[in-house]
């Protein structure tokens, strides 16, 4: 609204003033008459968007709106220089209603053709469609959501991110195979939108691939002196695979999973995992032994090797009493002095089997990697 404003023109003379004209939101009145109230009158302004701005109205279009009051849960909204709307807060998602308030700005989706200068809208279709955008935008992209899963369907799980209904297969809800379905249902999880399914007509979105992506952080936490608890997701001949946190808290997603070969267990894992009784979903204890640059090889340990204690007691050249645990081709692996301590040699002389005790002498130790590699006596010998 155009109003006249007395301005002073100079400080030196009170009564000399000028008439100016200010383009005034309704219900803003200039107090004070000192020069400088031009200058931050345009400042002020800089800040405010154009509440008489000009744009074209249609059906199912999203627009900027003024909320000039609200009275009786009705908030009357300005448009634009000719048209206006009302919003009917009790049909308004609860979520969004702390959003209406007065004097603010807002989008809104018309929803039904003009009538008389008026338009019927909707600021919790605006909200939903600009939503869904910024969800279909994120596909491919390294962004996640918070996800609230709500349905149990063939195939996976429809999810809802701020209202907006997604899919997610059921290959895709954790790292590995889940073992109980169910056990995600209502709860809230990350998700990353990864494409558009035309047969549900709805973006499809993945927990994995934010566990995938948040996993390296997750490994940095692992201590190697920590005894774990994981829960058995499978297992092979070469032993029991387990999915684990850096913590015991199994409401959290199992962001890592690791290996327990056979050569790590102890005597009474040996028996359990040779007859076959360890079922999936089952808890068992164990240490991680090593880890992976890329976090895709974890192997784990029944038993914890503390490696500077080794460094102590193990020296290079020293002469070990070996016990053969396997026997692969051309490399054969021992248990070092009825330790839990496991080292290799490669080629060695004689033909040996699984139990035989053979001395030989440690060439080196690799605590980074926590292995420990053995070289025949006879090797020894003959070069010195």
């Amino acid at each position: 609204m155009i109003q006249k404003v007395a301005i002073k023109s100079t400080d030196d003379n009170p009564f000399d003033e000028t008439i100016i004209e200010m383009d005034l939101p309704e219900g803003v009145k200039i107090l004070s008459k000192e020069p400088y109230v031009k200058e931050l009158y345009a400042q002020y302004n800089g800040f405010l968007p154009d509440k008489k701005e000009n744009y074209e109205i249609t059906n199912e279009s999203i627009v900027k709106g003024f909320i000039v009051d609200i009275k009786n849960d009705i908030a009357n909204v300005e448009l634009n220089k000719k048209y206006s709307t009302v919003i009917d807060m009790k049909r308004e998602r609860k979520d969004v209603l702390s959003y209406i308030q007065q004097d603010l700005y807002i989008d809104l989706k018309i929803t039904d053709k003009k009538r008389s200068n008026n338009y019927s809208a909707s600021f919790t279709n605006a909200v939903h469609d600009i939503k869904r955008k910024e969800i279909v935008d994120a596909i491919g992209k390294k962004v996640a959501f918070i996800a609230t899963v709500k349905e149990l369907v063939h195939g996976g799980y429809y999810l809802t991110i701020d209202g907006i209904k997604v899919f997610m297969p059921g290959s895709l809800a954790g790292m590995n195979k889940l073992i109980n379905f169910e056990s995600l249902l209502n709860k809230k999880i990350y998700v990353m939108p990864i494409n558009f399914s035309t047969d549900y007509n709805m973006v499809v979105v993945s927990h994995r691939e934010y566990l995938y992506t948040i996993r390296p952080l997750e490994a940095e936490k692992i201590k190697f002196d920590v005894q774990y608890t994981g829960k058995i997701t499978g297992s092979s001949k070469h032993g029991v695979f387990a999915e684990f946190n850096t913590d015991s808290d199994f409401e959290k997603a199992q962001l890592l999973t690791g290996l327990i070969p056979t050569s790590e267990m102890d005597s009474e894992t040996l028996t359990k995992f040779s007859s076959r009784q360890y079922k999936e979903g089952e808890e068992i204890n164990f240490y991680v032994k090593s880890i992976s640059d890329d976090c895709n090889k974890i192997i784990l340990s029944k038993s914890y090797i503390d490696w500077d204690k080794i460094i102590q007691d193990y020296k290079i050249d020293s002469i070990v009493s070996c016990t053969v645990v396997k026997v692969r081709d051309v490399l054969t692996f021992c248990n070092i002095e009825n330790t839990q301590l496991v080292g290799s040699i490669l080629n060695y002389e004689n033909p040996v089997n699984v139990g035989d005790v053979i001395q030989l002498k440690i060439s080196r130790i690799d605590a980074a990697n926590k292995k420990l590699f053995l070289r025949s006596l006879i090797d020894y010998e003959y070069k010195n």
